[in-house]
């Protein structure tokens, strides 16, 4: 999963690498993304991803990804669906 979110996520994410565990805690760099309509924005598209409010109700910026239970093929077609749909929420209106 590390080498895949240096691939997708490095300009517009940046994340901890764990010591152990079975989750990385994603935080993108852009205070106007709104993780409420990123979960949706990726639940459209058939991928599901848990927000920190769901974990701590004051966490706006987070993502949860578990990299424990997700075949490689499972993991980057998600965080491709993540990234394109971020991109897509942060890209300035015309």
């Amino acid at each position: 999963m590390l080498e895949l979110l240096h691939r997708y996520f490095q300009d517009i994410a940046d994340w901890t690498t764990p010591k152990g565990g079975f989750y990385i805690w994603l935080r993108f760099t852009a205070d106007s993304l709104s993780i409420r309509r990123l979960f949706h924005a990726c639940l459209e598209k058939d991928v599901l991803i848990h927000p920190g409010y769901l974990y701590d109700r004051l966490d706006a910026s987070h993502i949860r990804l578990s990299y424990a239970y997700a075949s490689q093929d499972e993991m980057e077609r998600g965080l491709i669906v993540l990234a394109q749909e971020a991109r897509k929420l942060m890209a300035p209106s015309l």
